[in-house]
């Protein structure tokens, strides 16, 4: 979690930090500007999980059954995503050509 918020002895803090600096020198501070307000947006709810985590008040455990309809939806969606990594597979042309499009402008 803390690597997720970005704390600077994460890794987290190093990937954050060199793509806000690539906006910086790319001349889009105001998506720089954008990027660090909603890294601390993140941070504040990241941490606070943490706060309850460890310092939250105990509570009843809930106990809950799926039901049947819930199982089915689970499934589906764990069948689409696998279908749409597989379907990953053999794109990079296509997306070589999007990138080359973009570079070129």
């Amino acid at each position: 979690m803390f690597s997720l918020a970005g704390v600077p002895p994460m890794v987290g803090f190093f990937g954050k930090f060199y793509v806000l600096k690539a906006a910086v020198d790319g001349g889009m501070t105001w998506l720089a500007v954008a990027g660090a307000v909603a890294s601390v947006i993140g941070a504040f709810y990241y941490l606070r999980i943490v706060f309850y985590m460890y310092f939250g008040a105990e509570q009843e455990p809930v106990e809950s059954r799926m039901a049947p309809v819930q199982w089915v939806m689970l499934v589906a969606v764990a069948a689409i995503m696998v279908l749409g990594v597989v379907n990953l597979f053999g794109i990079e042309p296509a997306a070589a050509t999007a990138a080359q499009a973009l570079v070129q402008r």
